[in-house]
């Protein structure tokens, strides 16, 4: 039978002593620079995350190289133990001769004992759960996955964590608290400036971007262009945090995600879909000979909001209709009516509510949720249930 594993929480006694390493992927979709794969290098002391994106395996001894190179100059600090898995990229002649002279011990887990490794594994699970949410949330282009993770793994590193005695790796490896006030929304809408070189005077002085993370080399912000499909970096970057609307985008669904999966971004039955607004356009033009003219003309305004308001409900019909259209080619087409028979005033309202509870919900409806730490340590009522949460969670031992 399978024996127990202890220590799984173990560090090292100071930074760099241990790297874990393990490479994911392949991913089903190539992202914007043909990536996929990533590896990634964990520190055992301070659980600090780096991850590389790679479009092939081969390429882990060439970044460890560029990593280890990082650690001296920067921290002045050498790697003592290499904790990964038997896989071909750790084991190539190159790499193994570049641990040996560099005094590095490998350690390898034991085949089908992923456990042996588990803090790599369980940081691949945190990645991808975190990224996907992010994109599906948001609704960018799944192209764009390598900007999801990477962007996650920046917040991971500055989320506290039981292990480091609720502070942040980023703190326990740099000693400073990172700047929480850089944080932004992934994925919002924002408005990147157009230097006066790069435009003339009738054109807009900046473009609609989607914010899609942090850069490493510049002090600055990664922005989507939808309509030139590049990533653009700026300082220059007005946010709007609560808009996520892009016309220039197609929306794509992901119909099937395995988050268990730690190897693969999705499952074997992965199914993506671009939904063309021509498809929408075409159910939508369709003549309906047995309603008069004059009503059509007084309904047109009606009927154009109502074609934005349900084109969810027509994109999940459009699979199901394109089957039944094929048998009714010879029938004449009918124009799916798009009044609303039951508006939702009439069924959501407080006319049918009690004066206490419309009362209530006025009241519910003038609080204002802070939006900062700052904000919140001001109401007595939220200092209050802060303090109750952690006396639950120091009583749980979490």
């Amino acid at each position: 039978h399978v024996l127990p594993f202890h220590n799984i929480n173990q560090r090292a006694s100071k930074p760099f002593e241990t790297i874990f390493s393990d490479v994911w992927g392949p991913a089903p979709i190539d992202s914007m620079s043909g990536s996929r794969y990533y590896v990634l290098f964990i520190d055992s002391y301070s659980r600090f995350t780096w991850i590389y994106f790679m479009k092939h395996k081969s390429e882990v001894p060439h970044i460890f190289r560029n990593f280890y190179a990082m650690i001296q100059t920067k921290f002045s600090s050498n790697v003592v133990h290499f904790q990964c898995d038997g896989g071909g990229e750790y084991s190539s002649l190159d790499f193994i001769e570049f641990l040996r002279e560099k005094g590095i011990t490998r350690q390898i887990s034991c085949p089908y004992t992923p456990q042996q490794n588990g803090a790599v594994k369980r940081k691949h699970r945190h990645i991808v759960e975190s990224a996907m949410s992010m994109m599906h949330d948001t609704n960018v282009p799944i192209s764009l996955w390598t900007e999801a993770f990477h962007t996650a793994v920046y917040i991971i590193n500055c989320l506290p964590m039981t292990l480091l005695m609720s502070k942040s790796p980023y703190f326990t490896l740099l000693g400073k608290q990172p700047d929480y006030k850089n944080l932004k929304v992934f994925g919002c809408v924002c408005y990147v400036h157009v230097d006066a070189a790069l435009r003339n005077k009738f054109q807009d002085k900046a473009i609609q971007c989607r914010f899609v993370g942090y850069a490493d080399e510049y002090k600055g912000f990664r922005c989507y262009d939808p309509t030139t499909k590049r990533i653009k970096i700026s300082r220059n970057v007005i946010f709007d945090e609560h808009s996520f609307d892009n016309t220039n985008e197609m929306p794509m669904t992901i119909e099937s995600y395995d988050p268990w999966t730690s190897t693969q971004l999705f499952n074997a039955d992965l199914v993506m879909r671009a939904i063309q607004p021509s498809d929408m356009a075409q159910s939508e033009n369709q003549e309906d000979p047995t309603q008069s003219s004059s009503h059509h003309e007084n309904n047109n305004e009606e009927q154009s909001n109502d074609a934005h308001r349900y084109s969810g409900l027509i994109y999940s019909r459009r699979l199901r209709d394109r089957d039944a259209h094929s048998e009714e080619d010879n029938m004449p087409h009918l124009r799916r009516s798009q009044r609303i028979r039951h508006p939702i005033h009439k069924w959501v309202s407080y006319d049918s509510l009690s004066l206490d509870f419309q009362l209530f919900m006025a009241k519910v409806g003038k609080e204002e949720e802070p939006t900062s730490f700052d904000q919140a340590s001001k109401s007595h009522h939220w200092r209050k249930a802060m303090k109750e949460e952690m006396d639950a969670l120091h009583e749980c031992g979490t």
